[in-house]
């Protein structure tokens, strides 16, 4: 039994992109994509992606120094994540980041009180926010000694 056709007519259908595209599929099939999962999958990621400031707290420390403001860095992953989702509308990621994401506190510090359908806005908004004024409370110097500890009778 001779293989040299065989493989001569196999050299030549790697020559060409077409031919070789043909020849690959005839061997190794390739799954089909199942978009539902994936868009799933994003929108689960999304969702679960919430400013944790306990774990950002050294890097909120360190923003003056590091030069990296980690609120940026937060705010344009969500953005990301956002964009990943297929058929979210901007008034729909607006709710979300204000209502279940970000920590009260931080809402109230932007500069608008309604951002509407303005996803864009809010995401730059938050990333522009001071990472030294939104150092989780407890980790914050106090502003006024505690009560008595200045007191000239002791």
């Amino acid at each position: 039994m001779d293989c040299k056709p065989q493989i001569q007519g196999k050299k030549q259908a790697a020559q060409k992109w077409s031919t070789l595209v043909v020849e690959i599929d005839k061997r190794w099939k390739s799954p089909k994509p199942n978009f539902e999962a994936y868009l799933t999958r994003c929108y689960e990621e999304w969702q679960a992606h919430t400013m944790d400031l306990a774990a950002m707290t050294p890097e909120l420390t360190n923003a003056a120094t590091s030069g990296q403001n980690p609120l940026e860095e937060w705010a344009m992953q969500h953005k990301s994540l956002a964009l990943d989702c297929d058929g979210e509308s901007g008034r729909a990621r607006v709710y979300n980041l204000t209502q279940h994401v970000l920590p009260p506190f931080i809402v109230d510090m932007l500069p608008k009180s309604s951002y509407g359908s303005d996803f864009d806005g809010l995401i730059n908004d938050i990333a522009a926010l001071n990472p030294r004024s939104v150092q989780p409370l407890p980790l914050r110097a106090p502003i006024h000694p505690p009560p008595g500890t200045l007191s000239p009778y002791k």
